[in-house]
């Protein structure tokens, strides 16, 4: 269990991984705010803003991790 950083709750792990492997803490932000928060930057042609959410981290997020993440219909390839 862990305190999700964006929303603030406990959350079981879904996985003891970080977002992505050059990150260097412990998974502390859950995939369904990952998947809204990469939704709508897709969504919006952000795409470089595609990064870990913790404020201290921010490294970019893998293609595969964001495939992973997002619903189909949002990603395309």
């Amino acid at each position: 269990m862990y305190e999700c950083l964006v929303h603030c709750d406990t959350v079981s792990f879904t996985k003891d991984a970080p977002p992505t492997p050059t990150c260097n803490h412990d998974q502390n932000v859950c995939d369904d705010c990952m998947r809204t928060d990469f939704e709508g930057k897709i969504r919006s042609n952000r795409l470089k803003d595609l990064k870990c959410l913790d404020p201290e981290c921010k490294k970019p997020v893998s293609g595969p991790r964001i495939r992973e993440l997002v619903s189909k219909e949002v990603v395309k390839v």
